[in-house]
Formats: structure tokens, C-alpha cells, sequence
């Protein structure tokens, strides 16, 4: 028995893709009412399946091979309303236009025009499936196009027919008469399907040398992309991300236009790590200027973003990042106040925080006002929570060759240290701490009710009873006991690791999370 007769007993076919790969390789059909009666199981049977484009291929194939039977079994779907089938139909009519596109586009030209939603669908997806800039294609039947899917793209009442207008349309740019038209006039309704034909239309037919007016028309529509729909986000990353070597002003100024536009979106930037990626990798200086300009934004939408940027695992890592050299020199004093708070509110990462702190004192490091503002900020907030801050001031201060510049590190070093020791001499008070006595109770508490729950158990717990192994230690070695056998010794080796934390979250947190809130809620004076 083939793959159909057995489709259709409906039992259990254990070596389904077996059979069904031995019929895409040799697709013979031996009988077409088994074969119609049993495709709709096997379309079912491979929905979401990326195998199921295999059987729209044969589909296609054997009607080029022999028009009767695609004919046919066209007729037989159409006939017996198999709504299964119908998305199978505009391949059939694409094999099928192979040997006679008079009958083809006779049947578009009535499904089209018929009344029946879900055919007039099916008739638009298989037009666009056919090759119109043919010869032979009767003008006729291309005035009908243009004119029905224009019509179409104006009655609001067809809704349901706008992703498929739009579709044929961009497939057909050069044969549809009103494609850019019909496009123009769809690309603003605030629908997914449109949505998603759009980023289709910007992947697939559009050149990014030649069109390029056309794609900056029509990005601008996808900055309300719903945030649930992260699959579409993906695709329109990675054409951003192809536009960033030649184009990347039309980059930068989508994702800013996005960002802007709510402040949701600021929480997602990570929807465009591959774009931003390639920013950084591409055009590190253009990075630096776009992460500038952003941390200096009045619309703090812009700092939550690079907050969730520099704590997004799917971004390149920023920690010995600097602001742009060039912008900085072009603040004014009112600037950089407002740049250095918005870095210490948003910032949280250490390494990056003193970096970009860094960057900003060697740009404004022959103004004296604000030497002492950022040297104040550094000893304050950076030394105050991380003493490495010094060692990181010392290497820095050996890398440049300005004098003023070494006097000025060697001034916050200095302060630093002072301070850091100061608050480090000073009494802990436990006035917080709860009570010996206390704990003591509390431990014995505990204890009555592990000793209690152990008894219960019959003295050993279930989690225990899973444990068939023993481990022995000798010295420095172990070695364990498995069915009655010893294993040979191991020596385990010593893993360690340690980090810096933030002392200022220890000694004072309600006065550092307060802070944080002013920075971050800081408004630029004038």
C-alpha cells in the first residue's frame, strides 16, 4: 500500500517520513481520487512542517507534467469547496500556466472577481505566483488586475483582502500599473499582516542602492511594530543591519524615531542588538556619537535604553566604552552636569561607569570648574563605592602625556584615598542587628523541627534514599564506592572567584538608591 491509501485507513503510520520522503523523491500518483480524498489528511499531517513546502513543489511539478491532471484536481478542489486545499491552488495554477496561461489567467480573472472572500484570496496569491510580464498575456486580463486590486485597496470593507493586494502588488512591482499606488495607499493602515508585507517588501524588492527613497518612506511605518510580534522585529533587524555599512544615517534615525516613540520600546532596544551590534563592529566612532548623544537626550526614554543595552547579554560589551571626544568638546558646562548624573543614575556597571566618567574629564580637563566637578564625582561616587577606581586612575594616568592632566588624577587619587579611609575606620553599629539571645531561640526552634521531620521520615529522607553511591575522602583525595566496586582517586581541583561589590550599598543603601533617583530624574539647567 502507498503513503495515501494508508492516509486514508486512518491507522497509525510509524514509518510516515520515511514514505514520505520516498514520495517526494518519486512522485507518482496512481490514483487521483485516492490522492485528492487523502491530501488534505497529509496537508494537516505536515502544517507548520518545513517539509510541507516539499509537497507545494510537487504539486506544482506535476501539474507542469501533465495538464489534465492538474486541471482536474483543481476543478475537484474548487468544486467540493475543500477549504484545506485552497492555499495548495495557487501552485497548481502556477504549473499549470506553464502550458496554457489563457486558462490560468481566465480562472484568476473569476476567482478575483467572484464573491466568495476566501477564493478572491486564493485567485490574488496565485496571480502573484505567475510570471504577467509575458507576451502572451492578454491586456485584458492586466486591466482587470490593476483595476480590481486598486479597488480593492480602497473599499474598507475588504479588509480581510489587504494583505494579499499588498502582497501581489510588491511581487508584481514592475507588471501591476498601480503597485506603488495600491501600496501607498495600504502601507499606513496599523494592521500585522500589512506590517509584515512591509518588511517583505523592504527585504525582498526593494534595492537598497536604487530605492532608497522608497525605503525611508516606508520604515517610517513600522515604528509602531507591536512589541509582541518579536519574529517580525527580528526581520526588520537584519535588514536595518544591512543598511548599516552605506546607509547608516536611515539607521540611526529609525531606532531614534523609536525609541522616542515610547518609552516600552526604550525596555526592548534588545529587538535591536543585531543592528546595534553591527554599528559597534562597522563604525565604532558613529557607536560612540549615537551612545553620547543618547546619554545627553532631555527624553529619558534614550537612558533607558542604554540601561538595558549595557545589561542585555545580546549586545557586544561596553565595560572600556568612552564617550565621543568630539561631542564632548562640543557641550557646554550645562551639558556635561546633565551627562555625568545621567551616567551615574543609569549606568550600574562599574567599569563602564568610571570609563565614561574618564572620557569626560579628559575633554573638559582645561576647564577648572568642571576639573573639580568631575573630580568631585569621581571621589564621591566612584572611589566612595570601588577602591579599584585608584588602580584604574593610575594606569590611565600613565597612558597620557598632559602634565595638568597627571596633577589632576594625582589630586583625586590623593582625596580619594583620604575619604575611603576615613569611612572605612569608622565604628560598624549593630543597633539593627537582632539579639543573641534572639537568634539562639530562633536556631533552637529550627532545630525541634528538622529533628521532628528526620523521626517522621524513619530517620532517613527520600531525598537521601536516591543515593547509591559512597564517597570516601583520604587527604587530599576522594574516591567512591559503586555496586561494591572502588573507583580510582580524584583530586579535586580549587575554582575560585571574586568581584568588587559596592560599599556605599552596604554602609548607606536608602541614601545610594536616593541618589540614584535624583540622577536619573535630573533636568539639564539652562
Amino acid at each position: 500500500m502507498d503513503l495515501f491509501e494508508l492516509l486514508l485507513e486512518g491507522k497509525k503510520i510509524n514509518d510516515f517520513w520515511e514514505r514520505y520522503n520516498d514520495f517526494c523523491e518519486n512522485p507518482v500518483i496512481k490514483n487521483i481520487n485516492s490522492f485528492y480524498k487523502a491530501l488534505p489528511i497529509l496537508v494537516e499531517r505536515l502544517e507548520g512542517d518545513f517539509s510541507s513546502s516539499k509537497l507545494s513543489g510537487i504539486i506544482k511539478s506535476l501539474s507542469i507534467k501533465d495538464f489534465d491532471f492538474g486541471k482536474e484536481l483543481y476543478f475537484k478542489i474548487i468544486n467540493e469547496e475543500c477549504l484545506t486545499l485552497y492555499p495548495q491552488i495557487k501552485y497548481l495554477l502556477s504549473g499549470l500556466y506553464e502550458s496554457n496561461s489563457g486558462f490560468v489567467t481566465s480562472q484568476i480573472t473569476q476567482l478575483i472577481t467572484g464573491n466568495d472572500n476566501q477564493l478572491r484570496e486564493v485567485g490574488i496569491d496565485s496571480a502573484s505566483e505567475i510570471d504577467i510580464s509575458r507576451n502572451n498575456i492578454s491586456e485584458e486580463f492586466k486591466d482587470c488586475l490593476n483595476n480590481s486590486l486598486l479597488i480593492l485597496a480602497k473599499d474598507k470593507n475588504e479588509r480581510k483582502l489587504w494583505p494579499a493586494v499588498f502582497r501581489i502588488s510588491r511581487n508584481q512591482l514592475k507588471t501591476i500599473d498601480n503597485a506603488y499606488s495600491i501600496i501607498d495607499i495600504l502601507v499606513s493602515k496599523r494592521d500585522i499582516d500589512i506590517q509584515k508585507e512591509i518588511i517583505n517588501l523592504l527585504l525582498y524588492n526593494l534595492d537598497i542602492e536604487t530605492d532608497l527613497k522608497l525605503i525611508k518612506k516606508y520604515l517610517q511605518h513600522l515604528i509602531r511594530l507591536d512589541l509582541k510580534h518579536k519574529g517580525e522585529y527580528h526581520s526588520l533587524s537584519y535588514f536595518l543591519k544591512s543598511l548599516v555599512e552605506k546607509n547608516l544615517e536611515v539607521v540611526i534615525k529609525f531606532i531614534n524615531c523609536w525609541v522616542v516613540d515610547n518609552v516600552a520600546n526604550s525596555r526592548n532596544i534588545a529587538y535591536f542588538s543585531q543592528t546595534l551590534n553591527s554599528i559597534y563592529d562597522v563604525n565604532f566612532v558613529a557607536f560612540q556619537k549615537l551612545y553620547t548623544s543618547w546619554m545627553n537626550h532631555d527624553k529619558v526614554n534614550f537612558q533607558i535604553a542604554l540601561h538595558n543595552m549595557n545589561n542585555g547579554h545580546e549586545f557586544r560589551d561596553y565595560s572600556d566604552l568612552e564617550f565621543s571626544l568630539e561631542l564632548l568638546m562640543s557641550y557646554t558646562k550645562y551639558d556635561i552636569e546633565f551627562i555625568s548624573y545621567k551616567t551615574l543614575g543609569y549606568i550600574y556597571d562599574r567599569e563602564l561607569t568610571q570609563s565614561l566618567l574618564y572620557s569626560i574629564l579628559v575633554s573638559k580637563y582645561k576647564d577648572c570648574e568642571l576639573t573639580n566637578f568631575i573630580s568631585e564625582l569621581f571621589i564621591d561616587c566612584i572611589i566612595f563605592n570601588y577602591y579599584s577606581a585608584i588602580d584604574f586612575l593610575k594606569k590611565n594616568k600613565e597612558k597620557t602625556s598632559s602634565v595638568k592632566l597627571k596633577k589632576i588624577i594625582d589630586s583625586i587619587i590623593k582625596k580619594g584615598e583620604e575619604m575611603y579611609s576615613a569611612y572605612s575606620d569608622l565604628e560598624v553599629f549593630k543597633e539593627f542587628s537582632p539579639s543573641e539571645r534572639r537568634l539562639n531561640y530562633y536556631n533552637k526552634l529550627q532545630s525541634k523541627k528538622i529533628s521532628k521531620s528526620y523521626e517522621e521520615s524513619g530517620g532517613q529522607s527520600s531525598f537521601q534514599n536516591l543515593f547509591k553511591t559512597l564517597h570516601f575522602r583520604t587527604g587530599e583525595s576522594s574516591f567512591a564506592k559503586v555496586n561494591g566496586e572502588y573507583s580510582q582517586e580524584l583530586t579535586p581541583a580549587t575554582i575560585s572567584h571574586s568581584t568588587e561589590m559596592p560599599r556605599g550599598e552596604f554602609i548607606d543603601p536608602i541614601g545610594q538608591a536616593k541618589l540614584r533617583l535624583l540622577w536619573q530624574n535630573f533636568t539639564r539647567t539652562k
